[in-house]
């Protein structure tokens, strides 16, 4: 059976064995050096005891006494995060599965003795038996094993990826949140002074009723924009917080105050679909489950008529004291149990690995045409509101100040075009911030982290 699926032609067959001797087998324990991650995240720490965890604190409480930025924060989550550490310890209970598949089966030795009826003595036996079919299929079953290490592995290293794109998301998210709720404090702080010269007005005569109810109603408004911003703040620290895994320290969180200003340009030349299939971890980790399976399969069906065969050497000491030795055999005829549901259950747990790898493909491509074309939209958005929209709204504001100084205009139009062009600044930082998750959201699709690494701080008036 030979199946191709996105690049993997795989055939579900066994090659010839290669005879080995039992020495030569038992030799090649299986072994495993200790994990280690690629370094494009930032460093990794895979805290099995408490000197890795004493280690990793002392670095967390280092990162954390300066301002976070984007690159900080996903260091912290990789040190911190409890929830990484668990997707390490799968990977651990992976190893121990290849240990186990990877490992020699052990030989068999069989005693007996009996003793005759009349009492005139015993006869003992006793005898050494191996499996070998479990030896002929061990490089087979190692390779299997390897390649199912191999997925757990890459599956290791993108959840290390999606959570230094996660912090950074998330530390973008509250920088953002922060912002806004300042911006909608002053927005309510202009709606209250408003109002209360809307009340002096009333009381003085000089205002109709329902101009009156309408500054009270925007006043109402703005207070409660602002304590719902004030909230979405709050949440985004404490999401923030909880993905670091340092919920529940003394000190606070102390967060740079900007977002990182819109670069010049897209770094997105390189980013093409082949880089992607090429990079994408989940994707490596979808072949090599597929791989893994049709190895698998290959060894149920090559044994199928040998399940088992136990050879060995046999010993015997009668009564008269004569001894007897030579070699042993075992054979398993499948006559019962010929593994026809085994290797139906393998074909289908290997058809369906090729098809989730084919979904992935297409989940690939889906993503990638997607945020590139999220990230383009979300810059023309950043772009239109800081040099256009933002800019257009302060002119207004600044004429607006002029007339009423020259009381062409009562205070009422300059406070309501303060108030429109902080909602327009509100909408720059929420573009700006829109395009930074649109760039986390294209490293993540491409599998290319250094689209979000070394950002530039946010300079001058940029929100």
């Amino acid at each position: 059976m030979t199946v191709t699926v996105g690049g993997l032609d795989r055939r579900a067959r066994l090659s010839a064995p290669v005879l080995v001797t039992l020495c030569s087998v038992l030799a090649g324990c299986a072994h495993l050096e200790p994990e280690s991650f690629s370094q494009a995240a930032g460093a990794v720490a895979w805290r099995q005891d408490s000197a890795a965890d004493k280690a990793a604190q002392r670095r967390v409480d280092e990162l954390l006494t300066g301002e976070l930025d984007a690159d900080r924060a996903a260091q912290v989550a990789l040190l911190a995060s409890p929830d990484l550490q668990a997707h390490f310890e799968k990977l651990g209970v992976a190893r121990a599965q290849y240990l186990e598949a990877a490992a020699a089966p052990n030989p068999l030795i069989d005693w007996q003795r009996r003793t005759l009826a009349d009492g005139g003595g015993a006869r003992v036996e006793w005898g050494l038996t191996q499996n070998l079919i479990g030896l002929l299929t061990l490089p087979m079953r190692r390779a299997a094993a390897e390649t199912e290490l191999a997925g757990a592995r890459s599956e290791a290293a993108r959840d290390v990826e999606h959570l230094a794109l996660e912090a950074r998301s998330a530390l973008w998210t509250l920088q953002a949140a922060e912002r806004i709720a300042e911006l909608r404090r002053q927005h309510a702080e202009l709606g209250r002074l408003a109002f209360e010269v809307a009340g002096r007005y009333r009381d003085a005569g000089n205002i109709k009723a329902f101009d009156f109810e309408a500054e009270r109603t925007l006043h109402l408004e703005a207070r409660d924009r602002f304590d719902a911003a004030t909230l979405e703040a709050l949440e985004a620290r404490l999401s923030l917080s909880r993905l670091l895994g340092v919920l529940g320290r003394d000190t606070p969180l102390r967060i740079a105050g900007r977002l990182p200003a819109l670069p010049a340009d897209d770094p997105v030349t390189n980013v093409t679909e082949a880089a992607a299939l090429e990079r994408r971890l989940d994707l490596r980790a979808a072949r090599q489950r597929a791989e893994a399976s049709l190895q698998r399969v290959g060894i149920a069906r090559g044994t199928r008529l040998v399940p088992a065969l136990e050879v060995g050497a046999a010993r015997e000491k009668e009564p008269n004291g004569e001894r007897l030795s030579g070699p042993t055999a075992a054979l398993e005829l499948p006559l019962f149990d010929a593994r026809t549901a085994q290797i139906a259950a393998g074909d289908a747990e290997a058809r369906l690995a090729l098809r989730e790898l084919e979904a992935k493909l297409l989940d690939v491509r889906r993503d990638l045409r997607l945020a590139t074309a999220a990230l383009a939209n979300a810059r023309r958005r950043a772009q239109t509101w800081q040099t256009e929209v933002l800019p257009a709204r302060l002119k207004i504001v600044d004429g607006n100040a002029r007339e009423f100084f020259y009381m062409l205009r009562g205070p009422f139009d300059p406070m309501h075009a303060k108030q429109v062009a902080i909602e327009a600044e509100i909408e720059s930082v929420a573009a700006l911030r829109d395009y930074w998750l649109a760039r986390a959201q294209l490293a993540r699709a491409s599998g290319d982290l250094a689209l979000v690494r070394g950002e530039e701080p946010a300079k001058g008036a940029t929100p």
